[in-house]
């Protein structure tokens, strides 16, 4: 492996970890709670609380969960590449999504926190479903996700968070390159993990209470 390649493979792992399906809700909530949104003028104390509640309940609670499962020998691999070790997980990562927006369900001013938390979690059934038949990208159903989220937001009204949502738009791309190229997935798996993950949270989002 020659330095060039070497540096691109640094490149794209670094990608992988930094858009972690895990780390996207928090990316979503700190976007809300501190971009040009509706929900930006919560106090900082108010605002300190819901990333605590979400770095707790999506990444924490989950990456806990599934080092136990590791240490029992009850999945393989922490980085969850075969589909088999993927269906437990998943579905403790749903769960701690579903206890993060009912923590949030009385809150004033964490409507929108709660629908994103509710859209995430409907990506992960999404996955979770899938996962039975083919294995999909966990990583990209995430980006999906999130950047309907910022596409409604820029919709509705409630943000204007256009050049947030060309970042992530061109994230989504970088993204998908780096596990293309890592071996991690092929073109369908990404591509209908995008776009899965994008269908799926638009509609959780507007239809979801």
């Amino acid at each position: 492996m020659n330095e060039y390649t070497k540096w691109v493979d640094r490149v794209c792992r670094a990608l992988s970890i930094a858009l972690h399906p895990f780390m996207i809700p928090t990316y979503a909530i700190l976007i809300l709670l501190f971009g040009t949104t509706v929900v930006s003028h919560v106090p900082m104390a108010l605002k300190g609380f819901f990333i605590a509640i979400a770095v707790a309940n999506t990444i924490l609670l989950p990456a806990v969960a599934i080092w136990i499962l590791k240490l029992f020998g009850i999945i393989q691999s922490l980085s969850l590449q075969d589909q088999r070790d993927r269906i437990i997980p998943i579905g403790i990562v749903a769960l701690c999504y579903f206890l993060c927006a009912m923590m949030l369900s009385d809150v004033a001013g964490a409507f929108l926190l709660r629908r994103f938390l509710f859209a995430a979690m409907a990506c992960v059934l999404l996955a979770f479903v899938v996962n039975f038949f083919w294995k999909i990208s966990l990583h990209m159903i995430g980006m999906g996700g999130l950047v309907a989220m910022l596409v409604l937001m820029n919709a509705s009204g409630f943000g204007q968070l256009v050049w947030t949502t060309l970042l992530f738009l061109l994230l989504s791309g970088a993204l998908g390159s780096a596990r293309l190229y890592l071996g991690s997935h092929n073109l369908a798996q990404v591509t209908a993990g995008f776009c899965g993950g994008f269908a799926v949270a638009t509609l959780a989002i507007l239809f979801i209470p």
